[in-house]
């Protein structure tokens, strides 16, 4: 875990939001053992008796403009949180009416109206160095989101040099100076933070906690990013969750801030974006650790332009408003995640979720992911099958009686930023069962694909 920046990092802007990375996946590529290339194997189970209550985490960073995409594009994705601000000079009224008629719920970033270090703060300078004015700033936030359902999100990544210039008392002060405006103008309203740039940077956020304790300032949603783009980094997110739950929300020594949610508010790093089995991977993480909310960030496309502004949903679109594979995996994902049910896999590089039903549809689901950053890295095939045990179905009513099971398999390849005109059919028959359970077999998941399974009775395809 760690718990401050390197000792010399490499700040990558990505789609004027840039963001700190290590230089983990760069030396990587230098110092990893070349993977065999021999297939490998895992085993999970999907048991439909276990109905289990989750959070979506799939949201959106900024995203939309005032001219695309329709909110069309964005319903049906089902986003939970989508994060919003001024940077880029988007337009916040269209963008949040996507947002509200997406149903989401809203984080806006008032930091944004000051345009931070990386752009030399537009000439208005740092907070810190004209309080009054950063005071009367914040209080021209609360005035244009006056009427709008809205979380305020105080500072953008303040643990990052790009984003904050001052010391770390500053922001502590520029937070409890936010708050104080904040709260006078929308007295319900939720405000947090701090949205921090390393993943679960606890020291930074247990001190940013500790000071709001001692000086009266609520923070009602407790916030950092995860953009590690490696698999075994990613399979840590949970753990994060669960730790930050127990250790401030939960804690009775923090009661005082009135703590709801824990929103992972930017993740999928630059390279993990564009690969199904590395979202399904994020995705299974943030469940499994119980994020209240969660949002995809926005990056460069292969042509250089942002994906932030441009109306593709953060990459899932292409110019012509066509859908990738990614907003396929982000599909199928918003399909099940109301009906989940408990799922296993005995490898954290291979998640597994679980659906006993579909919005629409007598059908049950199972997504299936794989993720390799070295493989992909060094270009060398790690191809993984994995056996998917199906306990408890005598649960999905639609099967009752039924003396065979339909199943139907499609993959979401991993091919980057073409157009995907829906998902891949791999292969669909009719297979008996015991009443209760059946095991299948993924054969082949190359690094980065992921796999949906379906599940239904074959009386109802004809």
């Amino acid at each position: 875990m760690k718990t401050g920046f390197p000792s010399f990092p490499v700040f990558l802007r990505y789609a004027g939001r840039p963001h700190l990375h290590s230089l983990a996946w760069a030396l990587l590529i230098m110092t990893a053992c070349v993977a065999q290339a021999q297939p490998q194997n895992a085993t999970g189970q999907v048991d439909f008796s276990s109905p289990q209550t989750v959070h979506t985490a799939f949201g959106l960073l900024e995203g939309a403009s005032s001219v695309g995409p329709s909110p069309a594009n964005s319903g049906a994705l089902q986003p939970g949180l989508w994060r919003l601000g001024m940077y880029g000079g988007a337009d916040l009224g269209a963008v949040y009416q996507q947002a509200a008629q997406s149903r989401a719920m809203v984080h806006y970033v008032v930091s944004d109206r000051f345009c931070y270090p990386i752009n030399q703060w537009c000439g208005i300078g740092p907070p810190f160095l004209n309080w009054p004015l950063y005071d009367t700033m914040v209080g021209q936030a609360a005035t244009q989101t006056s009427g709008m359902n809205v979380m305020f999100d105080v500072w953008n990544e303040p643990d990052n040099p790009q984003f904050w210039s001052g010391t770390q008392a500053q922001f502590f002060e520029a937070y409890l100076r936010a708050y104080r405006v904040l709260r006078a103008a929308a007295p319900t309203a939720l405000i947090g933070g701090p949205s921090s740039a390393l993943p679960y940077n606890k020291t930074f956020l247990q001190a940013f906690l500790n000071f709001c304790v001692a000086n009266e300032c609520q923070v009602n949603f407790l916030s950092w990013h995860e953009l590690d783009d490696n698999d075994q980094n990613i399979a840590e997110i949970s753990a994060h969750l669960r730790d930050a739950r127990s250790s401030f929300v939960d804690n009775p020594a923090y009661a005082s801030l009135h703590l709801q949610r824990i929103d992972i508010n930017e993740t999928t790093g630059p390279i993990s974006k564009d690969y199904p089995g590395a979202i399904l991977e994020y995705l299974s993480q943030l469940e499994q650790g119980g994020a209240d909310g969660a949002s995809r960030s926005c990056w460069t496309n292969s042509q250089g332009n942002s994906t932030c502004f441009d109306g593709s949903l953060d990459g899932l679109l292409t110019a012509n408003g066509w859908p990738r594979s990614s907003w396929w995996t982000y599909k199928t994902y918003s399909d099940g995640v109301n009906a989940r049910v408990a799922g296993t896999s005995s490898e954290a590089r291979v998640p597994i979720l679980g659906s006993a039903s579909l919005s629409g549809t007598a059908a049950a689901q199972v997504l299936v992911g794989y993720y390799n950053l070295n493989a992909i890295e060094t270009k060398t095939p790690a191809p993984m099958t994995v056996q998917v045990n199906l306990v408890g179905m005598d649960h999905l009513p639609f099967l009752t009686g039924a003396p065979t099971v339909h199943l139907r398999l499609e993959k979401m390849p991993a091919s980057g930023e073409s157009p995907l005109a829906q998902p891949v059919l791999v292969q669909e028959s009719n297979v008996p069962w015991t009443g209760t359970s059946l095991t299948t077999t993924v054969n082949n998941i190359q690094s980065g694909e992921a796999y949906r399974i379906t599940i239904s009775n074959p009386s109802a395809l004809f």
